[in-house]
């Protein structure tokens, strides 16, 4: 099969554009053709591997010109289009793909939306005028005319749902690599490291997002309790990339004041990141609003057990595994999790780690998950697309 993915590539390979990546590979290593329509601003580093893998990139131009007739605009920047069987745009906030589900539906190319928790009540608080505005507009009857809409989880489809009933969807969660999972068959038991007794480290792995990732309730948390903390030998990283410079003077002041419990660390990936989280005892998400988060299913998948808020949308899976613990998003809530966590027993956070792990290598390996995109496209290609009116 031969596939064209619009994408927002990210140079730092995080996010949206990690998820893809891996999925790229995977289809690659399956002998499936692979293109990339890049709708970011730059490929970076993120194009060599693409290349390496054989993968066809377009760096698209675009003018005013081109949403008049998007149609010539797919002709310019993808001239092999026509070999394509189907597309797969990832993200829905993107002006450029307002001019690519036009294209598509006009070259009669049908193509896969992935929302990647763009539709979720949280993520549509935020600017949420802007975003009806621009749904309504720029990319309106992208679902219309989508052949599915591929969806993350049951929440996310609920939360679809509401926006437009009806709709095709297929559920497909985030993946992580198969090395990277926990190894805890029979012959070989790899349990997780844990820190020092005494001491229990949690990590924020992420975007440092003040609103999004919930980390203004995070440090809103440790100060409210912060002697009995500091007296549980808790230790908080934030791991990360400021999203932006409001972001960093309000964290690097936060953190700042509550010296030595908060640390703050540059941003890790690849091997790097899996070795941290292996080092860690906790994982902390106190998002507000996600798709399905990379942070903790690597987590989950290296045996480390996992504090969630519900707008993590992934409290769900950490009840029903016994991989950790769910609170709400309030400083109380946090704090009162963070000390209850904080005085489980080493043998006991091991063994959330090791259900966690088990559950990633059931549900969420790329080996189990490229088959059911195989399966979704093998669908969209049959269910083609609607006339564009």
């Amino acid at each position: 099969m031969k596939i064209l993915q619009v994408v927002p590539l990210n140079p730092n390979a995080s996010g949206v554009t990690s998820v893809v990546l891996d999925l790229i590979q995977n289809l690659v290593h399956r002998g499936h053709r692979v293109g990339v329509l890049n709708t970011g601003q730059s490929a970076g580093v993120v194009r060599d591997r693409l290349i390496g893998w054989g993968v066809k990139l377009y760096d698209p131009e675009t003018n005013s010109r081109d949403w008049l007739n998007p149609f010539r605009w797919l002709q310019r920047n993808v001239p092999d289009f026509s070999l394509y069987d189907l597309a797969h745009i990832h993200t829905v906030y993107n002006p450029l793909h307002g001019l690519a589900y036009r294209a598509l539906a006009s070259a009669r190319i049908p193509y896969v939306v992935s929302l990647h928790g763009s539709l979720m009540p949280g993520a549509l608080r935020l600017r949420g005028s802007r975003k009806r505005l621009f749904l309504r507009t720029v990319v309106a009857r992208i679902f219309d005319l989508a052949a599915i809409t591929h969806v993350l989880n049951v929440e996310e489809n609920q939360a679809f749902q509401q926006y437009s009933p009806g709709s095709a969807t297929w559920i497909i969660p985030n993946g992580v690599s198969d090395d990277v999972l926990l190894n805890i068959d029979q012959e070989r038991r790899e349990l997780p490291v844990l820190s020092d007794a005494g001491q229990t480290t949690f990590v924020f792995l992420g975007r440092l997002d003040v609103y999004y990732k919930g980390l203004d309730v995070l440090l809103d948390a440790i100060a409210l309790r912060y002697s009995e903390i500091r007296s549980a030998g808790i230790q908080l990283l934030l791991v990360g990339p400021f999203h932006s410079a409001k972001d960093e003077r309000y964290i690097r002041k936060r953190a700042f004041s509550l010296e030595p419990i908060v640390k703050l660390v540059p941003p890790v990936f690849g091997q790097e990141k899996i070795a941290l989280l292996r080092s860690c005892d906790v994982l902390v998400y106190p998002s507000r609003s996600e798709g399905m988060p990379m942070s903790v299913l690597e987590a989950l998948a290296v045996g480390k057990p996992c504090l969630v808020t519900p707008g993590s949308n992934m409290a769900s899976i950490v009840v029903e595994t016994g991989a950790g613990a769910t609170c709400e998003l309030t400083a109380t809530s946090l704090a009162e999790s963070m000390l209850r966590m904080a005085q489980v027993s080493r043998a006991d956070l091991t063994q959330m780690g090791v259900k966690g792990a088990e559950w990633c290598r059931g549900n969420a390996s790329w080996s189990r998950l490229t088959p059911k995109y195989e399966e979704m496209y093998a669908a969209a290609r049959g269910a083609g697309i609607q006339e564009l009116s």
